[in-house]
């Protein structure tokens, strides 16, 4: 039978990053599944305030590892 001697952290939780939309100021939280790739630009999220979808620009999750 298989028994945790000291508890990991939760990686869901930290793969969650809070985010402030700067063109309308809606706070949000965000994870990997929502960031969109683009080499050229780099990644970004769209903020989910309907009247502003601003793409925002974020450090991916492969990148922040590199470093």
């Amino acid at each position: 039978m298989m028994e945790v001697l000291k508890k990991g952290k939760n990686l869901k939780e930290e793969s969650r990053k809070r985010c402030t939309c700067n063109r309308c100021g809606c706070e949000f939280i965000y994870d990997s599944s929502d960031i969109h790739p683009d080499q050229r630009d780099g990644d970004y999220v769209i903020c989910p305030n309907d009247t502003c979808s601003t793409w925002i620009s974020v450090v991916s999750t492969m990148e922040r590892q590199r470093r």
